[in-house]
């Protein structure tokens, strides 16, 4: 008689979850079952949003469908998750309702835009392809003046995304004639402060050679039109982008998968959860530094990347009844598009104490590398 498959329930499509089911079904499509659960229709790259907000790409150009994965043997689910229940090992859906041995938690951050009075009525950002579309058309109607980039909450997703957007937007504007002022409002101590002091004044400086004003500290409260109030004083805009708040999706908290920092607790080298064979990765989690320059590993899809191919071998390897482990290193880099197709670059080990990074200040290489590597993300993987 064949042994029973093992079912492997993936929350979540996205860069990390897809990452995971395509390397999982590589190694043993055989002996398991595997299905993801996704409400969208395509893998979306959201590092590329801001060319749509820039209006240098269509949103075609930086989604593609999910339905290949089905050719490699992965259940494919266009449902949202309703419920979780870790002792009974299933997880609800309008759908149906789905067993598992192996749950992953991939799904993401969601965003709580009322938590800031005034943002859904106010702010423009790129953190979804329907908003930056819909911050596309105000950037090409806009005549100039004051620009306002702000951040809402920490933690959010892609810590240099608000420095990009603001960047781009002051050479954009720039360069079109279009006179203005770019002012960075956010609650942190410095720019990116997970990569540490020496970064964060290097970025600084890059800021400042631009000519745009940043103000750390400042922590959002509510957003009226054309006036946006801080906890300590306030701003007048003509145009606002404001990262939105972040939190972890309902259903997770509800089943309760996170701790006091909101988020799901992982294992760094395991990606395991306090629960057994309850696993986590991407933005959905905390992960704990070991330095003291921010206290959790910051939310980006490389991040997801890399965490979910340690997974797929470890996950791959348990099934087959094998005893070999790796682990992840916390490895990871990011490219910051300054304008001018130019772009910094910064990588290193952001789980070392202290963080091992090297910063690269702007250029044509990094720039090219970067549109290397989201063409690679989104079209090789499947």
């Amino acid at each position: 008689m064949a042994s029973q498959k093992t079912n492997v329930l993936i929350l979540g499509c996205g860069l990390g979850g897809s990452t995971l089911a395509v390397r999982l079904a590589g190694k043993v499509r055989k002996h398991a079952n595997i299905r993801v659960i996704e409400p969208r229709q395509n893998l979306q790259l959201p590092a590329a949003f801001q060319w749509v907000m820039m209006g240098w790409r269509k949103p075609s150009e930086v989604q593609r469908s999910l339905r290949p994965l089905v050719r490699k043997g992965i259940d494919l689910v266009n449902a949202s998750v309703e419920k979780i229940s870790i002792q009974k090992k299933i997880v609800k859906t309008k759908t149906g309702d789905y067993s598992y041995d192996h749950l992953i938690i991939a799904t993401g951050a969601e965003y709580a835009t009322s938590l800031i009075p005034g943002f859904e009525e106010y702010a423009n950002h790129s953190y979804d392809l329907e908003h930056a579309v819909k911050f596309r058309d105000h950037v090409q109607n806009f005549k100039g003046g004051t620009l306002v980039v702000a951040i809402s909450r920490i933690p959010f997703k892609c810590p240099p995304a608000p420095y990009e957007a603001a960047l781009l937007l002051e050479q954009h504007l720039r360069s079109t004639g279009r006179k203005s002022t770019v002012q960075i409002f956010t609650p942190e101590l410095q720019p990116l402060p997970a990569a540490g002091p020496v970064i964060g004044r290097q970025m600084l400086k890059l800021l400042e050679n631009r000519g745009l004003s940043y103000k750390p500290k400042t922590v959002l409260k509510r957003i009226e039109k054309n006036r946006i109030i801080f906890d300590n004083g306030e701003a007048q805009y003509d145009l606002l982008y404001a990262v939105p708040p972040h939190v972890c999706p309902k259903p997770i908290v509800e089943a309760g998968l996170t701790d006091s920092s909101g988020w799901v607790p992982i294992n760094p080298q395991t990606l395991t959860t306090k629960y057994e064979n309850v696993y986590g990765l991407g933005d959905v989690t905390s992960v704990e530094t070991a330095h003291g320059h921010v206290p959790f590993l910051p939310k980006a899809g490389v991040f997801a990347i890399r965490q979910a191919e340690v997974l797929a071998d470890n996950l791959a390897a348990k099934i087959a009844g094998e005893s070999q482990t790796t682990s992840w290193n916390g490895n990871g880099h990011c490219f910051l598009a300054t304008g001018g197709e130019e772009a910094a670059f910064l990588q290193g080990s952001f789980l070392s104490n202290p963080p091992r990074l090297e910063f690269h200040t702007p250029s044509q290489k990094w720039y090219q590398d970067r549109l290397t590597f989201e063409k690679e993300v989104l079209h090789g993987k499947f």
